[in-house]
């Protein structure tokens, strides 16, 4: 079982800059807050290394 990156939604922006670097177009935007859908996630945490609130882990 991988370890999928999780977005801390109480820190999370809603900024998009995660799904906007996201190789494998898996991070949505719902209620101004961003979701990984890890069925999609190819694990490779450009999202984490992007995230200026730090939301993404």
């Amino acid at each position: 079982m991988m370890d999928y990156p999780k977005v801390n939604q109480e820190v999370c922006a809603g900024c998009a800059i995660c799904a906007e670097v996201c190789p494998f177009d898996t991070i949505e935007i719902k209620d101004e807050k961003a979701r990984i859908i890890e069925t999609n996630c190819g694990n490779c945490r450009a999202c984490a290394s992007i995230c200026p609130m730090s939301a993404i882990q």
